[in-house]
């Protein structure tokens, strides 16, 4: 609510030395004469009264409020929308669009009474893979990243071996044959292969001596 506008009016309209004798009359006490008088004694004890009020004011606001009392915190504001996913990390054993397949990443099937693959590490300054048995063929399954499908592949080995290439679903177990052909030779993916969240690649090696070294292999990728 606004302050109203003033009622009262000056009770006079000296200044200056005529100003000054009135202080002088209240400094000495003058209107303490009045007190002799009932109605003027009523009316002096009222003026302190309210001089009295005034006085509280003064204090409150000078106590209290000084130069404007602080509102009170407001409520929090709604939470933001969240921030734009961040980039995709990198895939493991990719460059660039190159998937590179480790000799540690193949495994022997059953058409051995043991499956036994071994790192090969006798010959001077290499490192592959090859089988303990001559009937073993070996398998390696890798999962093709988001976004990208499968153009050829590459088969790196110490004598050229038969080779295949199968998409697989881990959901099933269901695979088709995409591509085949002997390793040294980049070989083309028949339409390509797409990722999708359920599949991968299943790179299988017809090896048909223990003597036979697979070094490693790599897929070729490409945007979908």
């Amino acid at each position: 609510m606004a302050l109203a506008a003033r009622k009262s009016e000056a009770v006079h309209s000296r200044t200056g030395s005529d100003k000054a004798a009135l202080k002088a009359s209240f400094d000495n006490a003058k209107h303490t004469d009045l007190e002799a008088y009932p109605p003027e004694a009523a009316m002096l004890y009222q003026m302190q009264q309210m001089q009295e009020d005034i006085e509280e004011i003064r204090r409150y606001l000078t106590a209290e409020v000084g130069n404007g009392a602080d509102g009170s915190n407001g409520s929090d504001g709604s939470d933001g929308s969240d921030g734009a996913d961040g980039s995709d990390g990198a895939d493991s054993g990719t460059y660039d669009n190159t998937l590179k397949i480790l000799p540690t990443q193949f495994m022997g099937n059953d058409d051995a009474s043991l499956e036994r693959t071994v790192i090969e590490d006798d010959i001077r300054d290499k490192l592959g893979v090859r089988v303990a048995s001559s009937s073993q063929e070996i398998f390696a399954n890798v999962s093709i990243p988001k976004n990208k499908k499968v153009t050829n592949y590459r088969v790196y080995s110490s004598a050229s071996v038969a080779t295949s290439l199968f998409g697989g679903t881990y959901t099933t177990g269901a695979i088709t044959t995409l591509a085949s052909g002997n390793s040294g030779a980049t070989i083309d993916v028949r339409n390509n292969y797409n990722s999708t969240e359920t599949n991968y690649v299943a790179l299988k090696i017809t090896t048909t001596s223990t003597n036979q070294i697979i070094y490693g292999a790599t897929l070729t990728l490409a945007d979908i």
